[in-house]
């Protein structure tokens, strides 16, 4: 019933019904044929779901920066090195050997 007012249709009430049966039916503020609402335990396994892939994520994100970092820190320690063995061969950086 809706608003009080009984309505007929066919409906699917799934596999092993028979005919006659009387099966409970979702319907919408309108009127219209819904699918059952969510469970507790389907919201519960979405919400894990939910926190999971987040924590990938944030964990992806967060080792990629870590990686981007460690890469920054051995080209600023590359780039000293190569500074000081120019300086050892008296010369400053951008100037040719020859």
């Amino acid at each position: 019933m809706v608003d009080g007012a009984e309505h007929t249709g066919i409906v699917d009430s799934g596999v092993g019904a028979r005919a006659g049966q009387t099966v409970t039916v979702w319907v919408d503020e309108d009127g219209n044929y819904m699918q059952a609402p969510n469970t507790g335990t389907d919201n519960a396994i979405g919400a894990l779901g939910g926190a999971a892939l987040g924590f990938l994520v944030l964990g992806t994100v967060g080792c990629g920066l870590l990686l981007i970092g460690f890469h920054w820190l051995l080209d600023k320690r590359h780039r000293a090195q190569w500074q000081r063995e120019w300086q050892s061969l008296g010369h400053t950086p951008g100037w040719s050997i020859s």
